[in-house]
């Protein structure tokens, strides 16, 4: 692991040399930095470029940071907001007899859970956060491939 300091904040990265990568790519996500670069780059060519980046991958790691906190606090209970491509949809509990697995959708901009009548709210969480992440990645699958 790398690391380079923008301002008085330390940021890691994951360095990766690549023979057919022409220029530096960095991108940002709920992981940390990675950084792609050609292979002859220099350490100093590669540094300069997360310096000139550092306002905006500060800025994505602390949109990250801010949304897995936003996600720790969440209980997964009627009536919660759950957050889908910028916006906020309310999440609906269904609690029925027959429901073997529970199961996640999205229906006329809510998310509607189904869960067994005997599961408690404490359980909740662990429960639909799975459904929760996986249908969101499911999603975005989806969007990439229709773009």
């Amino acid at each position: 692991m790398h690391v380079f300091q923008f301002g008085s904040v330390i940021i890691p990265y994951e360095l990766t040399r690549s023979s057919r990568r022409k220029t530096v790519s960095i991108s940002v996500n709920q992981e940390g930095v990675k950084v792609i670069a050609p292979e002859t780059a220099e350490h100093q060519v590669i540094e300069e470029v997360l310096y000139r980046k550092g306002a905006w991958i500060r800025t994505q790691l602390l949109n990250f940071e801010e949304m897995k906190q936003t996600s720790l606090q969440r209980r997964f209970v009627s009536g919660e907001k759950l957050p889908y491509l910028g916006r906020q949809y309310r999440l609906k509990i269904i609690k029925k007899a027959d429901v073997d697995a529970p199961m996640l959708s999205f229906y006329q901009g809510q998310f509607l859970a189904e869960i067994h009548n005997d599961v408690a709210e404490c359980q909740h969480r662990e429960l639909i956060w799975p459904l929760y992440i996986d249908w969101v990645k499911h999603r975005g699958l989806i969007l990439a491939k229709d773009e």
